[in-house]
């Protein structure tokens, strides 16, 4: 696959999409008073969008339709009353705050959620004469049509970002392999107090990467069918890891 094709074009690919088609939606319908409410529903949707194996994704669309559907009806009724305004608000960010820390897919559906919350009320218009509702529909339409234009995506690139994650893992290798190579050099003895500051921060490095790889790994083997190149991935992973453990278990007086 072509090297420019990386998980971040990947990403950018669903709101493109997605706003193009918004675009020529709010074009072919003659609704540009309701333009904003989509196009921010599509970027509400691109804040909580997670990689994950397909039935995850839509796990995470049906959660994510859920709570957005809660926070922007919820303010919508109250948003012209600023005592309950007020209050909804603080108890919504309280609430969604706690439900972050049950895990990683829960707090970006929670951030969503808030930030829904505060579209709702940028895209509020006192004097509007439409319906009350057309707003929230609007900003949630914006979101199931991104959730579906990464749907198609990913059936196109299902294993790219799980690839790129493991791949950086291993560039972060060979660069930690490559700064401890560099204490061998007996004509720089002088140099390895700097050699070790660099061989710290290239370790550090590599434990995020990992880090990285092992959450797009966790999330794709959850199921119980496995594709046999997720499976190859985790073999891969595993054996950057036990180099990794191999050569951080090895010191020696690289002075002497």
């Amino acid at each position: 696959m072509n090297q420019w094709l990386n998980a971040k074009v990947i990403a950018s690919i669903p709101i493109f999409i997605a706003v193009n088609i918004a675009a020529f939606g709010v074009w072919f319908f003659d609704i540009s008073t309701q333009s904003m409410p989509l196009i921010l529903g599509i970027i509400a949707g691109g804040l909580v969008d997670l990689d994950n194996r397909l039935t995850g994704r839509l796990k995470n669309i049906f959660y994510t339709l859920i709570a957005f559907s809660i926070s922007t009806f919820i303010v919508q009724l109250n948003i012209g009353k600023p005592i309950q305004y007020v209050l909804l608000m603080t108890i919504i960010t309280f609430l969604f705050t706690m439900v972050g820390a049950v895990g990683e897919r829960y707090r970006t559906i929670a951030f969503g959620t808030l930030v829904v919350a505060i579209y709702t009320t940028l895209t509020y218009t006192p004097d509007n004469s439409a319906s009350w509702f057309i707003n929230p529909v609007m900003i949630l339409l914006g979101t199931l049509l991104y959730s579906i234009v990464t749907i198609i995506v990913y059936l196109f690139f299902p294993n790219r970002p799980v690839q790129e994650s493991v791949a950086k893992a291993f560039c972060a290798l060979g660069n930690y392999l490559d700064a401890k190579s560099e204490f061998f050099d007996p004509d720089e003895i002088d140099e390895i107090e700097k050699k070790h500051l660099n061989f710290a921060m290239k370790n550090t490095n590599v434990v995020e990467a990992f880090n990285q790889a092992r959450t797009a790994l966790f999330y794709r083997i959850r199921g119980q069918h496995r594709h046999a190149r997720t499976q190859r991935m985790i073999r891969y992973y595993f054996a950057a890891q036990d180099i990794h453990e191999r050569a951080n278990s090895t010191h020696f007086d690289y002075r002497q």
